[in-house]
């Protein structure tokens, strides 16, 4: 992970600015909502309890550079997501953009 935001600090402003944001976003994450690993890197299960874990997120301009690379910077973090919502231009609607292990077709923004 380090070594990922290392690159990218080192990359273009555009990208800079969208580590920055992802650091904001992981740094006010309940600690109870992200992914709880075993020493050999496993993902484990997360504790049952009333509080609800994953968010729904929608990102906006799902279909070019920056979007794409958020929802790869989203799976990468594993960061919890109950719900995501593409969202695109008129041109884009029903494009399909892959999210971890399933893909998910575009809304139109308007």
């Amino acid at each position: 992970m380090r070594e990922v935001m290392g690159a990218l600090l080192n990359g273009p402003s555009s990208e800079k600015r969208l580590l920055r944001g992802c650091e904001r976003l992981i740094a006010h994450t309940p600690q109870s909502a992200l992914k709880q690993r075993d020493p050999a890197g496993r993902a484990v299960a997360r504790p049952k309890d009333n509080e609800k874990m994953g968010y729904r997120v929608a990102i906006v301009g799902a279909t070019g550079n920056v979007g794409r690379e958020m929802l790869n910077i989203l799976e990468e973090v594993e960061f919890p997501v109950d719900e995501i919502h593409a969202i695109a231009s008129r041109k884009s609607k029903g494009v399909e953009v892959s999210f971890g292990d399933k893909t998910v077709k575009c809304q139109d923004i308007e």
